[in-house]
């Protein structure tokens, strides 16, 4: 088994840290509890790793740059979502890893949703996207809960955070 990365996912995580370390001059991040940033896209990539169209391997990338709500930039976030095998009514699963950095804290979450909610463009409120909060770093090390995106319109999401960190 040879592992591959491709050059945008070096630069994707090389960037993340980049630009968390600037944020983290000068900026508080959040605190555990309930809070809520919206997220714009900055970045999109798609590696398609087999077969042409999508196919078990194919990889999206994405970054967003991360809101306050007095519209100051206090963070980004990172998903790589892979496509996985597909499903019997022709769908394919997706696993998506999230990193959501703000100044000296990350938080991580994951979803396995499937490719075609991912490439729907309403932007409803009913179309709300859940992940599962798995842990994090600084403030948020050893989180637990839950995120739920909104769109608002076209690459621009309302997220709400809603976690318990141990003391």
């Amino acid at each position: 088994m040879t592992l591959r990365i491709g050059r945008t996912a070096v630069a994707g995580v090389l960037l993340l840290f980049a630009v968390a370390q600037g944020l983290a001059q000068d900026q508080a991040g959040p605190d555990c509890g309930t809070f809520e940033v919206a997220h714009r896209l900055d970045v999109a990539e798609t590696l398609d790793n087999g077969d042409k169209g999508p196919s078990p391997g194919d990889q999206r990338i994405l970054q967003y740059l991360t809101y306050n709500a007095e519209d100051k930039q206090v963070g980004q976030m990172l998903i790589v979502a892979t496509v996985m095998h597909p499903r019997s009514d022709g769908d394919f699963d997706l696993h998506s890893s999230l990193v959501h950095s703000f100044p000296n804290e990350t938080i991580t979450s994951v979803e396995s949703p499937r490719l075609s909610e991912v490439l729907q463009t309403d932007v409803s409120p009913d179309h709300v996207i859940e992940r599962a909060v798995t842990g994090g770093t600084g403030a948020f090390a050893g989180a637990v809960g839950v995120t739920s995106a909104e769109p608002v319109e076209s690459g621009v999401y309302r997220r709400t955070f809603t976690l318990s960190c141990p003391q």
